[in-house]
């Protein structure tokens, strides 16, 4: 089972970053995941990384960015907290936790294509 996980990144630096990776004990895999929708379309894609631009608010959300926490290990219940682990190029390793909002993994969605 995956679900994908939505949040916000700052960078409230003076210079831009990347993220290059993430990682939760509650997934086998966590990558980074970008929807789009072309043509009447959706599709998804795997991006190997994320700019960050100094000053800026990346956004995940459904429809676009997200993180795809991949082959859950357990059920995750709606109001419980996932530890989350990003990596970036220059701020290193940042611990977060993503609230479950939804139990449930989302339906598929009309038209999607991996």
């Amino acid at each position: 089972m995956n679900v994908a996980g939505y949040g916000a990144i700052t960078n409230r630096g003076p210079h831009a970053d990347r993220l290059i990776g993430a990682a939760s004990a509650a997934a086998s895999k966590v990558s980074i995941h970008e929807s789009r929708s072309a043509g009447g379309v959706m599709s998804m894609r795997t991006l190997s990384d994320l700019a960050i631009p100094a000053g800026a608010t990346v956004t995940f959300a459904p429809g676009g960015l997200h993180l795809m926490l991949e082959g859950l290990k357990r059920p995750l219940n709606p109001g419980a907290r996932v530890a989350i682990t990003l990596t970036f190029i220059k701020a290193g390793v940042v611990r977060s936790e993503l609230v479950v909002r939804n139990g449930d993994p989302a339906p598929p969605m009309p038209g999607m294509r991996p």
